[in-house]
């Protein structure tokens, strides 16, 4: 590259370009642009799954390092000082396992769910943000997970019930508050009017 290549700085956005970028965030779900809500979420799911997988197997490999150490218990104070010195990496290389395997279940399922409901979206149009994309990346994120978990008929069908009704409320839920944000909601306007 070149001095005056590197000097370069980037240009400012101008007021419009600002202005069609707010414009185009509020008429988004949450208010924010596909790419920044599917990262937030991932990160969100990811967070909570790490911290879930590794608090639970903490205290379950503590108990089970005690369990199958409990016949030769240290004596000495040097003895439980390698006693808990031991433990605590047993322990902790469990929790940190376990925490990541969540993290990453957590992470993959909330950006399935969200990144598909943005490409639906982005595939029916603007004018077309509603529930039905929430109802059928739920519901698809559902039968995923039923026909690669779960094992008996019975228990595949009540799952993929489920989360077509968690898609249902939760994209009702979101056209509702898109709607009283001022954003167009095509359902709603058809009766209104």
């Amino acid at each position: 590259m070149t001095e005056a290549a590197l000097e370069e700085k980037p240009q400012p956005l101008s007021d419009d370009e600002i202005e069609k970028l707010r414009s185009f965030s509020r008429t988004q779900r949450f208010g924010m642009s596909p790419i920044p809500r599917v990262a937030l979420t991932v990160m969100a799911g990811s967070t909570y799954g790490f911290l879930s997988g590794f608090h639970g197997t903490f205290k379950a490999a503590g108990l089970q390092y005690l369990a199958q150490n409990a016949h030769r218990l240290p004596t000495t104070k040097g003895g439980w000082y390698f006693y808990h010195k031991r433990k605590n990496y047993v322990v902790l290389k469990a929790a940190l396992g376990s925490g990541i395997k969540g993290a990453l279940k957590f992470g993959g399922g909330a950006g399935l769910y969200f990144g598909s409901e943005a490409a639906l979206d982005y595939l029916r149009g603007d004018e077309y943000i509603d529930f039905l994309s929430t109802t059928a990346s739920a519901t698809t994120l559902g039968l995923l997970y039923s026909v690669t978990k779960i094992q008996g008929r019975r228990a595949k069908i009540l799952g993929v019930r489920n989360a077509f009704c968690f898609g249902l409320i939760t994209g009702l839920i979101q056209d509702g508050l898109r709607y009283l944000r001022g954003n167009h909601v095509w359902y709603v306007n058809r009766f209104i009017e």
